[in-house]
Order: C-alpha cells, then structure tokens, then sequence
C-alpha cells in the first residue's frame, strides 16, 4: 500500500490516481477506495459518497455535512460521506479524499460537520 504523500496538494500530480472508481460517477452514490490512514496506521478507505438530499441525514441539526466511519476489515475502512453538493464531479472525488486524509479527528461512528445554508460548491 503507498504511503500518504507529503504534501496533499500533490495527489495525483506524480501520476499516480488519487482514487479508485467502484461505480460510475454519474451513479448516486458514488463509490471509490482512496489510500490514506487511520490513527496514524495506513488504511485503504472505501468510500460511498452522496449528495445531500439523496440519503437521510443521520445528523440532528438539519444542513450538517456528515461521514459515518465503520470498522476496519482486513485493511479496509468503510466511510459514507454526506455533502452539501447538488452534483459529483471528478473535483469532488478528489476534494473528498483529501478530506478525508487532512480531517484531525477521525474516529469510528458518525461525524457531523459543517452547516451550510444551500448548495456548496467543491
């Protein structure tokens, strides 16, 4: 498994793809797998992103961003990812993964971020 970067505002830069693509982009969700860590231990990380509106919100206050992490099985962590974006794009994947990697407090179960009035655009 490749180390994290250096620099995060590398990935992708030295040809090597920041994701995986599981499902089509233009399928809701969007599923990929990113490398990255996990309490400091490299994790490969399958992600399944939605758009807000299209899952419900887990989150108690209406507008929360959220990403509900699941246990590791054999190196893998499972992480669902709910934004505030009417659209997935290829910048959003890429915009997701290095949140995902730069987020300080990452921790198994649910995690509610970031309140936005309206669309936000990644």
């Amino acid at each position: 498994m490749p180390t994290q970067p250096e620099s995060l505002r590398n990935i992708g830069r030295n040809g090597d793809p920041p994701y995986s693509l599981i499902s089509a982009i233009d399928e809701i969700p969007v599923i990929f797998e990113f490398d990255g860590t996990f309490n400091q231990k490299p994790m490969r990380w399958k992600a399944t992103l939605w758009p807000s509106g299209k899952v419900p919100n887990p989150c108690p206050d209406e507008g929360s961003q959220f990403m509900q992490i699941g246990k590791e099985v054999e190196g893998v962590r499972v992480i669902t990812i709910g934004l505030n974006i009417s659209q997935i794009e290829p910048a959003t994947l890429l915009m997701t993964t290095i949140m995902v990697r730069k987020y300080k407090r990452l921790r198994e179960g649910l995690i509610c971020f970031g309140i936005n009035k309206g669309d936000q655009k990644i």
